[in-house]
């Protein structure tokens, strides 16, 4: 045993002490063997592990290459990887674009896609609107029903409720235009206002303290709002101009993106990081937008 305990002294100030430890663990049942046979089986474990603790450090640094070659590769957050449509399309191709004329189950439709990938989201949606597609058969759905439809979406007992909450406000105070209810917080206070070409009033995107159609509904926040705004409102208060979407500042990265898209369209360019719009001159001001902030 003399041997033995002089090689855990010689691995104790080396690295593979804890791992020679292990091994002298492991090959207990080799006691009876002898002492000398103890000896070289802790010396063979001892060097083989030696020989090999290189190897995942390798293994690891390739792994961190790979890793950093992915992040660099990745859209920063915040930031849309959707495709623009050519300059000539009618829609971008996001779900509201589909529910503008029918502002109910726009804001249904904001509840299921709030903090869920649309790809996710909207089968789910359609399935939810074809069983219950006006507030009073959706105010009337079983709970357990809705709850187990939702519950792939995560959150789906709070979603359930507060869709089937929705449909009877809706229902009880249906919205009235020009007759709302003031959000705290919104648009968030934080946001970057931007002059609007040509325009000699106040910045737009951050006015705060006005009256919202739709403030009183249950599940109805920043992005239900914006959606409201660009989408909705317009037809909804019977506004001509239909440019309630220029005021709006959306924080979502899919609204974002479509604004941008419907700014490029006009031959302004929208630059995000500070919130600024210029206009482009010529007729290659969507390809010039879409090459230099996209």
């Amino acid at each position: 045993m003399c041997a033995s305990l002089i090689m855990i002294k010689k691995e104790e100030n080396s690295k593979e002490y804890c791992i020679v430890r292990r091994s002298l663990r492991l090959q207990t049942k080799t006691l009876e063997l002898g002492e000398g046979t103890i000896t070289s089986i802790i010396s063979t474990t001892a060097v083989t592990l030696g020989g090999a603790s290189g190897t995942p450090r390798k293994s690891r640094k390739k792994r961190v290459e790979k890793l950093e070659e992915k992040k660099s590769k990745r859209i920063p957050a915040g930031v849309s990887g959707r495709a623009w449509p050519p300059p000539t399309a009618e829609r971008f191709g996001i779900v509201q674009e589909e529910l503008a004329h029918n502002p109910f189950q726009l804001i249904v439709s904001t509840i299921f896609l709030n903090r869920t990938r649309g790809s996710v989201a909207k089968p789910f949606l359609w399935r939810c609107l074809e069983t219950w597609p006006t507030p009073e058969k959706l105010s009337e759905a079983p709970l357990p029903e809705l709850s187990t439809l939702l519950q792939p979406l995560g959150l789906h007992n709070i979603r359930a409720a507060r869709l089937i909450s929705l449909a009877n406000t809706w229902i009880t105070h249906p919205p009235i235009p020009f007759q709302g209810t003031v959000k705290y917080n919104y648009p968030a206070r934080d946001t970057i206002p931007f002059s609007l070409p040509e325009h000699d009033g106040p910045k737009w995107g951050v006015e705060q303290n006005c009256r919202w159609e739709i403030g009183h509904l249950p599940g109805v926040g920043a992005y239900a709002l914006d959606s409201w705004r660009i989408f909705c409102c317009d037809e909804f208060r019977g506004n001509e101009d239909r440019d309630e979407w220029r005021r709006v500042v959306p924080k979502d990265k899919e609204l974002r993106a479509y604004c941008r898209w419907r700014w490029a369209k006009e031959g302004i360019r929208w630059r995000e990081e500070t919130d600024e719009l210029v206009e482009v001159a010529g007729r290659d001001s969507f390809r010039e937008v879409i090459d230099d902030g996209s």
